[in-house]
């Protein structure tokens, strides 16, 4: 399909709104190229990969990260497909209220990619990173995106919720 122009099921595709109708498909997978949006294969979108300084962007993607309830400390892994770079995070907590030390982190196996984010808040909050770690918002693919809950009591268990982390591909 590359050396016949963008296509879908056979007709050109045209216009503003071809990346919206592509999303909203679903059942095919995409690529985006200078031309436009072309079908690849039965699948997901794929976005396209951003390299550095590069003149034309890249479509965000969201990881979402279910953090439960634990009176110690936890990690929650996901292992990256693709390589990524980490350029936002925040949690909204679900349920209960932790303790006012209690905070989650989000990093790169290890290494903290943000700030300690407060996880003490009551049922609907919302927390943000204050800072992201050039040196690790990098992730290489194969590698661990973590958040790390830190539960500073064991008298009770911090909040649940779920923490969503904005990435982009890179090569």
């Amino acid at each position: 399909m590359a050396n016949q122009g963008p296509r879908y099921r056979g007709w050109l595709w045209d216009g503003p709104n071809a990346l919206l109708k592509a999303l909203r498909n679903g059942t095919e997978r995409y690529r985006l190229t200078s031309r436009g949006v072309e079908v690849v294969s039965p699948a997901l979108f794929v976005p396209p990969i951003v390299a550095e300084d590069a003149t034309t962007g890249g479509i965000p993607m969201i990881l979402t990260v279910a953090l439960a309830a634990t009176s110690t400390s936890a990690n929650e892994d996901i292992t990256v497909a693709d390589t990524i770079r980490v350029i936002d995070a925040h949690a909204v907590t679900t349920g209960g209220a932790g303790n006012a030390s209690d905070t989650i982190t989000v990093a790169n196996g290890s290494d903290n990619i943000t700030d300690a984010m407060s996880w003490s808040g009551v049922d609907k909050a919302v927390v943000r990173a204050g800072t992201i770690d050039d040196a690790f918002h990098r992730i290489a693919s194969g590698g661990t995106l973590r958040v790390k809950v830190s539960a500073n009591s064991s008298s009770s268990s911090t909040a649940t919720g779920k923490a969503y982390v904005q990435v982009i591909k890179v090569s």
